[in-house]
């Protein structure tokens, strides 16, 4: 299963050498608050505070509210067909079509999209080349010709 929201908060505090004080104090949250997340006795968080964490450590703007409020099913766009990092699987930018993860493709120059589902103890991953406009799947039925 995926790395939780207190599991990264956790791995992100330590490497910067952080007490969970220490993180409490500059996130204006408590440290039993950051004790429960990181423990799994509390398992979500205010969007405002994942954002002040997120700030604090470091971390890319989303990443922990993804790891949050991760939908069944999500696209991303990448540049490529396998996923070399696994520690990028959770950041963002999401989507919920396919449409918007191939504008961001297009956008950024990648060749693939990619539809993620999440199945009870890991997720499936399958890659789609970037395919254009004329393809039904990619896009939205009112642009559609019948």
């Amino acid at each position: 299963m995926g790395e939780t929201v207190g599991q990264a908060v956790k791995r992100l505090r330590e490497a910067k050498g952080w007490s969970q004080r220490d993180l409490a104090a500059k996130a204006l949250v408590s440290a039993p608050f950051i004790a429960m997340l990181e423990t799994g006795v509390k398992a979500r968080a205010s969007v405002a505070v994942l954002r002040r964490f997120e700030r604090v450590l470091g971390a890319p703007y989303g990443a922990l509210e993804a790891l949050a409020h991760l939908p069944k099913e999500w696209w991303r766009a990448e540049p490529d067909r396998e996923l070399a990092d696994p520690s990028q699987l959770r950041s963002g930018p999401f989507f919920t079509t396919r449409h918007e993860a191939n504008e961001e493709a297009r956008r950024r120059g990648w060749p693939y999209v990619v539809r993620y589902q999440n199945r009870p103890g890991s997720f499936a991953r399958r890659a789609f080349p970037l395919s254009g406009a004329a393809d039904l799947g990619d896009t939205p039925k009112e642009e559609r010709e019948t």
